[in-house]
């Protein structure tokens, strides 16, 4: 049945978005040195996420230790 459905309803059309993604793809596999340099960008100190990661951890911890001390806060009463 499945099989049927496939045939009736035809070959899928790759959208702009998928088709650009396979080419980079393709593109990046054939170039090893770029590849190489997109790794180690991707993990340098000037990374974006890097940075953003870092940023959401320090604002997490911070958010930890306002909250003990309002706990204190509000046990001392």
């Amino acid at each position: 049945l499945d099989h049927v459905l496939k045939q009736i309803a035809g070959k899928k059309q790759m959208n702009t978005v998928e088709k650009t993604s396979k080419d980079w793809e393709g593109f990046k596999e054939t170039d090893q040195t770029l590849q190489d340099d997109l790794e180690r960008t991707a993990q340098s100190k000037n990374a974006y996420l890097v940075k953003q990661d870092f940023l959401n951890r320090v604002d997490q911890r911070k958010f930890e230790l306002e909250k003990v001390e309002r706990d204190r806060d509000r046990s001392r009463r």
